[in-house]
């Protein structure tokens, strides 16, 4: 692809149930002319919903969009343990559940909001060893499942009709929505796992702005839903930067708060910051951090005692395959 045809940004895609992740990917780069896609975040193959697709330059930002917030519509069902903590699984356990009132979950749920500790699922994508661990757990091997702290910011009950509990999740990264149904299940005393889910937001992405992945879907079509990469990040803060200082960044050296010619808002130490062109391009983003070795603390320092560190470049000029 010549560099005038380049395609960087985002394209929100609805991903269809038995579509792997990286169907979607591929689906999405044979209608670009093969260019570079990749992702923000993994959803399961019998998952639907919102999956965030990076194009050309935008996957280098991957790692800092998928520090967003997700939401989902769960469905899960009590009185069933599976292997793999979903309904695609082979049952281990299996029992009535007992009587419940609303008011009875209502109360299980509390005890998940918040910073939890959650055992991921066996069979997950992590790796031990440099192994994954479905293949682990598939091999029958014994491996330790070690807990992680994952954060539940909101849960909401939206229906209950026995054996079936419908949630709304928000969550942050890492937050294995088939473990909570698990959990969930074990506090009520009959296990559960889940049988639906439906992810509704990435960030400030919503599943309602995203296109269908489906064959019929045309290059065009797609190109026209591309997102450009200026609004990737809008929470973090905007600094317009010279000529000059476009250059020095280009070859990855650090600019000082005298390059900026203007940012959205005063800076701290540790902000992650998106980096304007005189043109309106984003270039790069760069993390503000102390200029001068001695200089420990932030209440010490102004912008002047600051230095922007370009993180990623993002130099539209550059190929993106």
């Amino acid at each position: 692809m010549s560099r005038a045809g380049c395609r960087n940004g985002i394209v929100l895609a609805n991903k269809p149930r038995g579509w792997t992740s990286f169907d979607v990917v591929s689906w999405a780069r044979r209608r670009l002319d093969n260019v570079k896609v990749g992702h923000a975040g993994t959803l399961d193959p019998d998952a639907t919903g919102l999956l965030v697709l990076l194009v050309g330059q935008a996957t280098k930002l991957s790692q800092y969009l998928m520090l967003d917030e997700k939401e989902y519509l769960a469905r899960v069902r009590l009185g069933i343990r599976t292997d793999t903590d979903d309904a695609t699984g082979d049952v281990v356990a299996e029992q009535a559940p007992p009587p419940l009132s609303e008011a009875d979950i209502e109360e299980t749920l509390t005890s998940f909001r918040g910073t939890i500790r959650q055992v991921p699922p066996a069979v997950s994508a992590l790796k031990q060893g440099g192994r994954r661990w479905y293949r682990l757990a598939r091999e029958g091997a014994v491996f330790e499942r070690v807990p992680r702290d994952v954060t539940i910011h909101e849960l909401e009950l939206r229906s209950y009709e026995s054996p079936f509990i419908g949630l709304r999740v928000v969550c942050s990264k890492g937050t294995y929505i088939r473990a909570l149904a698990r959990d969930i299940g074990e506090t009520l005393g009959c296990g559960g796992c889940l049988v639906d889910l439906v992810r509704i937001r990435v960030g400030g992405f919503e599943l309602r702005e995203a296109i269908e992945a489906e064959e019929g879907t045309t290059g065009e079509e797609l190109s026209r839903r591309l997102l450009p990469l200026e609004d990737l990040l809008p929470d973090w803060p905007k600094a317009m930067i010279s000529d000059e200082a476009q250059v020095r960044v280009g070859h990855g050296a650090a600019i000082s708060s005298h390059d900026l010619r203007s940012v959205s808002r005063p800076l701290v130490r540790g902000d992650r910051v998106r980096l304007f062109s005189p043109a309106g391009k984003l270039v790069s983003i760069a993390e503000a951090v102390s200029a001068h070795a001695d200089i420990m603390e932030q209440a010490d320092e102004g912008p002047e005692g600051l230095e922007l560190q370009p993180l990623r470049l993002l130099i539209d000029t550059q190929e993106c395959t």
